[in-house]
């Protein structure tokens, strides 16, 4: 048996995490917030720390309902081009990070927009692009967008596909990731408006929603892990949500909480985002409140340790019996190991009658108590207790 010393770890109990695509940032603005500097997402995924969405200058803003709305600043009396737009911060920036414990990846951006109801008064133009430092910007796709419409309640555009941009993909919980929207092209109009949006009175459809996945870094994801005694055994139980590389789990045992055996072995499921279920029965448990803990081994040898948690179990005989004999009672009894036992008996009416302390050995003991005095006819209580052993059986003389 490998004996191991080990320091409890506290066991960070995450949520349950996916990779298959899936919203993790929209907003509706039902609520019609659009003055706003910056708008958390309506809705986000539950392991996103930041999801926020704001313009280059809010001072710009138009306030239209159920959007979130700029009137461009570079126009074509003073210079519209792309880089006039960038000069004057004629966009909308969304920024969006993982959680500790998560790393994010992107898919795709879907989004409404909504120009100015006047041909030629808003930009006719835009280009996503992104940064991972927040200073340099990369931009998205291989030509610019044109935009042309002039619907009150904005067009759907065609989706952005992040999926093959690899440094939008793994990022950390260190990394804000900022995804830009840059519009320029507008007219001469004091209403060269443009915006995200819109929604109408009552409809809560995301107008602009990011997707993506967020995956646990941890190479296990442990949802729970319980023990819990039966009969002269204890029952381990334990869950994962997601596995990376998982090799297998080590099951530790201690007595007193600080030095743990290694008492068996489960092998992992290597990679899987499906819900995984292990259990291990301990059938040589140590009587009292014992320690179990997990061990987690990847496929290239990197272990963690799981919290121990405790369980209480009170061992008992499977082999108790007990017989009157010429000088007394005779006594049989099976035991796990060689240790100190009392023996009593008790009469119905609660008196005891003797008390004796003997030695047993591991295995099954045929034991003798001797120069006892018994009432014929009349019932006995017998007791045997130790440390890992706890019976009685009735005896009549």
């Amino acid at each position: 048996m490998k004996r191991i010393y080990i320091t409890l770890m506290v066991l960070a109990l995450l949520t349950v995490n996916t990779l298959k695509a899936q919203v993790i940032a929209g907003w509706d603005f039902n609520s019609n917030q659009d003055k706003s500097s910056s708008i958390n997402a309506t809705t986000n995924h539950s392991n996103l720390e930041t999801y926020s969405l704001s313009r280059g200058d809010n001072t710009s803003y138009v306030d239209i309902s159920y959007g979130y709305f700029i009137r461009a600043k570079a126009k074509s009396t003073t210079g519209n081009t792309k880089a006039d737009g960038l000069a004057k911060k004629d966009y909308f920036l969304v920024n969006l990070k993982a959680a500790t414990g998560y790393k994010l990846s992107l898919s795709k951006i879907a989004f409404k927009l909504r120009g100015s109801t006047t041909a030629g008064n808003s930009p006719n133009t835009y280009r996503w692009s992104y940064s991972i430092n927040g200073t340099d910007f990369f931009e998205i796709g291989t030509s610019d967008v044109s935009f042309t419409s002039t619907d009150n309640v904005g067009q759907l555009q065609p989706d952005i596909d992040l999926s093959a941009i690899t440094n939008l993909q793994n990022l950390p919980a260190t990394t804000t990731v900022t995804l830009r929207l840059l519009a320029w092209g507008a007219g001469s109009s004091a209403a060269s408006d443009i915006g995200i949006g819109r929604n109408t009175s009552g409809v809560t459809a995301n107008v602009l929603a990011v997707e993506g996945s967020l995956l646990s870094t941890l190479p296990v994801e442990l949802t729970s892990f319980t023990a819990k005694p039966q009969a002269n055994a204890v029952q381990l139980n334990w869950q994962t949500a997601s596995e990376q590389r998982n090799s297998h789990f080590e099951i530790l045992r201690s007595a007193d909480g600080s030095s743990f055996d290694v008492i068996g072995r489960k092998e992992g499921h290597g990679t899987t985002q499906i819900k995984q279920t292990y259990s291990f029965v301990d059938k040589q448990p140590v009587n009292g409140t014992s320690y179990y803990a997990l061990k987690q081994y990847d496929e290239d040898g990197v272990s963690k340790l799981y919290d121990a948690i405790p369980v209480k179990i009170s061992l008992t005989s499977s082999l108790f019996s007990v017989a009157p004999s010429a000088a007394g009672i005779s006594i049989r009894v099976e035991a796990n190991l060689s240790e100190k036992a009392n023996v009593s008996i008790i009469d119905i009416s609660g008196n005891k009658i003797v008390e004796r302390q003997l030695l047993l050995n591991k295995g099954t003991n045929q034991l003798e108590i001797d120069n006892v005095t018994l009432t014929k006819g009349k019932l006995y209580l017998v007791s045997l207790k130790s440390a890992n052993i706890s019976q009685t059986a009735k005896l009549i003389k």
